[in-house]
């Protein structure tokens, strides 16, 4: 009987020791695992893909194994990224990988996320997102769209790719640009451009058969769809860091436990740390797979950048002014305006 004890003790002993070494454990062998399912419109080899791989791993070694969550990459669900708002809101995904700039016309609040010229330091925006952007734009979509944003992924620096290099503003004259939303549109249409709204999904398409023949369009992403097959030339601009979220269903978050929910929130904001670093990387990638299939690659000249500079001012008041009260907010909260 002794001896039973000795063991019984031994092996009580050795459970707590592990315990202790390899951190709490949210998920007994009982448990039924949680299974959410993920969508994103990226594909699993893109910048944003790579990212939602991340999250993913990381819930599910945080949590034991209690929250596992499927991925759908590539908008293979069906699903487009103007349509995440409602889809979300249904239940019909549990998390996203939200693009802001496709939800603009659902809801123009989101606009905040992607003004044209406001910071040019990923430090910075992230700070701008975190402090202002996140916050202001919760009291919306939590009531609204049933949303929660987790963690924010930040866009690269974007180039305007085209047929040829932009190197004057009479060049946008009569120029069919791709925009992904409201406040694209409303520059290019300031810059003597004919602005057409295309999914990220049909891009590739678009511009192989001319229905658009330029667009905006981040370092990552048009090399995701590799640009170079369609067009020739990338003018570097810094038309804007912007921002999308990684997002979770609010009735599915709030089912949860709350350990295995301070889990989900943690590594949304271990994920915007990471995609920060991320980004940078990418950039410089991309970049270089751009010299590697010959794109010409040029610089915008200064005068058509303050060109661009005054009509993206001129639209964040504008802006503003149509979308309300909070618009204003984030915008004196973020120090654009006074």
């Amino acid at each position: 009987m002794k001896q039973t004890k000795r063991i019984l003790v031994l092996i009580a002993t050795l459970l707590v020791a592990v315990s202790f070494v390899s951190g709490p454990v949210l998920c007994s062998a009982a448990d039924k695992p949680v299974k959410w399912v993920l969508s994103t419109p990226f594909s699993s080899e893109s910048y944003g893909g790579k990212g939602v791989a991340w999250i993913i791993n990381r819930i599910q070694e945080k949590s034991g194994g209690h929250l596992l969550i499927e991925p759908y990459y590539a908008g293979s669900l069906g699903y487009k990224s103007p349509e995440y708002l409602k889809v979300i809101k249904d239940g019909l995904m549990d998390m996203a990988e939200f693009s802001s700039p496709h939800a603009t016309g659902t809801e123009p609040i989101f606009g905040a996320c992607v003004l044209p010229f406001t910071f040019f330091s990923y430090d910075e925006f992230l700070s701008f997102a975190q402090t202002v952007l996140v916050p202001n734009l919760s009291e919306v979509v939590e009531k609204k769209w049933n949303m929660k944003l987790i963690g924010v992924v930040m866009y690269p620096r974007t180039a305007f790719y085209g047929k040829k290099s932009i190197q004057s503003v009479d060049d946008f004259k009569g120029l069919k640009v791709r925009v992904m939303g409201k406040l694209d549109s409303m520059i290019f249409k300031k810059l003597g451009a004919e602005p057409t709204y295309i999914p990220f999904e049909d891009l590739y398409t678009a511009l192989q058969r001319g229905v658009v023949q330029a667009m905006p369009n981040s370092l990552t992403a048009a090399a995701d769809i590799k640009v170079w097959e369609v067009c020739s030339h990338a003018t570097m601009i810094g038309y804007v860091i912007g921002c999308g979220f990684m997002v979770v269903n609010k009735t599915s978050f709030e089912s949860l436990p709350p350990e295995v929910q301070k889990v989900v929130l943690e590594s949304g904001e271990a994920y915007s740390r990471h995609m920060k670093e991320e980004i940078t990387k990418e950039s410089k990638i991309a970049l270089e797979k751009y010299r590697q299939n010959k794109m010409v690659l040029t610089d915008m000249p200064e005068p058509v950048l303050d060109k661009f500079r005054t009509a993206a001012r001129e639209v964040w008041v504008e802006w503003a002014k149509d979308t309300g009260p909070l618009a204003d907010k984030i915008l004196k909260q973020g120090g654009l305006i006074k």
